[in-house]
């Protein structure tokens, strides 16, 4: 478990300390500062890569969708400014799912600091799961890449500005992005792209120019 520069994640120093203490001139220290920083972008952007291109290893395991959930939103609820109303609406009676915990935990925070970040005047942002049965008609109207039969859906919704049609089609693509530089690598949603057909689900997109943004997530079921 090595992190950046070679030094243990868990090894209970600050990487900052001990470089410091190799180079303690303080002119330096701006520099250490850009080039830490420099580093732990190049590592969140190719992990970012990784799970897009589905090479990334997850390690699925039995999980109820809606503990998952209600422990990821209330972490995330401390970050979001006060003028963004979060409403989590847990099913209750979820089917079980295989899933990597830690993957799914990445793409729900990718969705709601998106949704956060549209929203920079306020708004509110519902998260909600359900079980749900997809027939083939259905998967048709939807495009979807799954076979029917029982899934578990997660809903992560705001009213925000919405996204254009235009921009609607390219939301998944790789380093698309329409945050200032800077603001994003344009590889957040195709992450959770890779990652939920790694996983043998799907995610669809749908957005109105004014009217918000509402993404669903589609969990096979273990039934």
């Amino acid at each position: 478990n090595q992190g950046l520069l070679g030094i243990p994640n868990d090894s209970g120093f600050s990487r900052n300390a001990l470089i410091r203490k190799e180079y303690s001139d303080p002119n330096s220290e701006e520099h250490l500062n850009h080039a830490q920083e420099a580093a732990e972008r190049g590592a969140k952007l190719i992990r970012n890569m990784l799970a897009f291109s589905r090479r990334s290893r997850l390690q699925p395991e039995q999980v109820n969708l809606d503990v998952l959930i209600s422990n990821t939103c209330a972490l995330c609820e401390k970050t979001l400014p006060d003028n963004i109303d979060l409403k989590v609406d847990l099913s209750g009676d979820l089917w079980p799912i295989q899933i990597d915990q830690n993957a799914t935990e990445n793409a729900l925070l990718n969705l709601l600091l998106n949704a956060r970040d549209a929203m920079f005047a306020g708004g509110r942002i519902r998260v909600k799961t359900e079980n749900i049965s997809l027939t083939i008609p259905t998967i048709q109207a939807l495009n979807l890449n799954l076979l029917s039969g029982l899934y578990v859906c997660l809903t992560v919704q705001d009213n925000g500005p919405g996204i254009s049609k235009e921009n609607l089609q390219r939301i998944f693509d790789p380093f698309f992005t329409t945050k200032p530089p800077g603001a994003g690598t344009g590889l957040g949603l195709s992450t959770v792209l890779g990652f939920m057909q790694q996983s043998g689900g799907a995610i669809t997109a749908d957005a109105t120019v004014g009217q918000g943004a509402k993404f669903r997530l589609y969990f096979p079921a273990l039934t």
